[in-house]
């Protein structure tokens, strides 16, 4: 019965100065994987307003450009796959294995060797299940603060709140061709004219800085459920914009994911029909 014999590539995949190469493809592809794979989360979270300690600044720009960092990520891990698999020298069959009177003169064909295994490809599908894991995490917070803040601006207490002290925050991000985008918000702490739920000091959260002076009064929307936190009236802090596109993005992760597992384990299948040919 015929038996596929090793390939010049495959036998020269593991030893000599080319495994030396592909050392250095993983771990470079490893720390291209990590690093982009951080910066885009970091980025995608900041921009949908999840986190708020992140140099990155809020926003739909941010958003999207998470998209590209997780896009180089997925590049790197693909890289560091090849170089595993090279590593190894191993090799799955290409094609359907077939069984008839034809195969049983000369064997089962075999038109040659594909670099990636089920297993390196069963990864690739969890590490896009990770993903979007973090974009349904980001995607629920997101949410969670739109849902407050249109709760806030349609079911809020109306008052009149007296400014105690102004925080104005202005974060900057700059690109690497030197673009730099700045994103405002304030947090302005007051005191209410009528208490609500028996609490008589809120925050004021804003999408933009204000020039508040301390004694000033301002109107204000309190949110009932937790009197603390409070808006102006027809300015919502959170939007659902960024929301959505987390969604996008975590169904797109959600594809890629289950192409991934579904081709694992057909290639898990072939494989075993594969090795029960041989002799």
């Amino acid at each position: 019965m015929y038996t596929k014999q090793p390939s010049t590539h495959d036998r020269r995949s593991a030893a000599g100065p080319g495994r030396q190469r592909y050392i250095g493809h993983l771990v470079v592809a490893g720390i291209g994987l990590a690093f982009l794979a951080a910066t885009g989360l970091n980025m995608l979270l900041a921009g949908a307003g999840v986190i708020h300690d992140s140099s990155e600044p809020p926003g739909l720009k941010s958003v999207l450009l998470s998209f590209l960092w997780l896009a180089g990520a997925a590049v790197c891990l693909a890289v560091a796959i090849d170089a595993e698999h090279r590593l190894r020298g191993r090799g799955l069959p290409r094609g359907r294995v077939s069984y008839g009177p034809a195969t049983a003169r000369r064997g089962p064909r075999v038109t040659g060797v594909r670099r990636h295994g089920p297993v390196t490809t069963l990864i690739t599908g969890v590490v896009f299940l990770i993903f979007t894991g973090v974009a349904v995490f980001g995607a629920v917070a997101a949410f969670s603060g739109a849902a407050r803040s249109s709760y806030t601006q349609s079911n809020g207490v109306a008052d009149n709140a007296t400014v105690v002290s102004v925080s104005n925050n202005q974060d900057t991000s700059c690109g690497r061709h030197g673009n730099c985008t700045t994103s405002y918000s304030a947090q302005v702490t007051t005191t209410l004219n009528q208490p609500v739920s028996g609490d008589d000091a809120t925050t004021i959260n804003i999408p933009n800085n204000v020039s508040y002076t301390v004694g000033q009064v301002v109107p204000v929307l309190v949110d009932p459920q937790d009197p603390g936190y409070a808006e102006l009236p027809g300015l919502p802090y959170a939007k659902e914009g960024a929301a959505i596109l987390i969604v996008l993005a975590g169904v797109f992760c959600l594809a890629i994911a289950a192409l991934c597992i579904w081709s694992a384990v057909r290639m898990h299948r072939r494989l075993g029909a594969w090795h029960a040919s041989q002799p």
